[in-house]
């Protein structure tokens, strides 16, 4: 299941109409990075609401300044653990400078996975990973677990987390969902 926000031929619902009083938080990642006149910050929450998982991603760029451009890009992915891809979210944002000397684009669009995607991902996902960046130029995210090995080193360390422990590793941060199998 892939979902870019650029597409709109996915499989999954963008609709909220669920009630959303006793949901779990799986993950929870914000982050905010700043290169020149440009600042990049966003979050994204995974919610498992037993029926139905949501997730809801932001993104919002400021671009100071009466020049020039500013961009940014957040990657989310829930992966296996072969580190396939079970989920893919990923949003750029370009924003002119304006001649009042501030420009903010922002965006946000939950992706909802009914009960049978819901079922997929909370059986097979493994691991949650971020990241949040200014100048989409220089970030993207690998698409198997030799790509992740090369951006982001030793991966070993992932594997020895508790679930919901949080590690750092490259520039994404990781969540662990589920424990190793037997």
């Amino acid at each position: 299941m892939t979902y870019s926000s650029d597409e709109d031929n996915i499989s999954v619902s963008s609709q909220i109409g669920l009630a959303q009083q006793n949901g779990k938080l799986l993950y929870d990642y914000d982050d905010w990075h700043k290169k020149g006149s440009t600042r990049t910050k966003g979050y994204v929450q995974v919610w498992d609401y037993e029926t139905s998982l949501i997730i809801k991603p932001k993104l919002n760029v400021r671009k100071t300044g009466v020049t020039g451009t500013g961009r940014g890009v957040l990657n989310f992915q829930l992966v296996g653990l072969d580190f396939k891809p079970l989920c893919t979210v990923t949003k750029k944002l370009t924003v002119g400078a304006e001649i009042d000397g501030s420009a903010t684009k922002e965006w946000k669009k939950p992706v909802v996975f009914d009960q049978k995607g819901r079922n997929i991902i909370i059986n097979n996902g493994y691991f949650c990973a971020a990241s949040i960046y200014t100048d989409y130029d220089h970030n993207g995210m690998p698409t198997n677990l030799n790509d992740w090995i090369k951006a982001a080193g030793d991966l070993k360390a992932l594997y020895a987390l508790a679930i919901g422990d949080y590690a750092t590793v490259g520039k994404w941060i990781f969540v662990k969902l589920a424990e190793n199998p037997k």
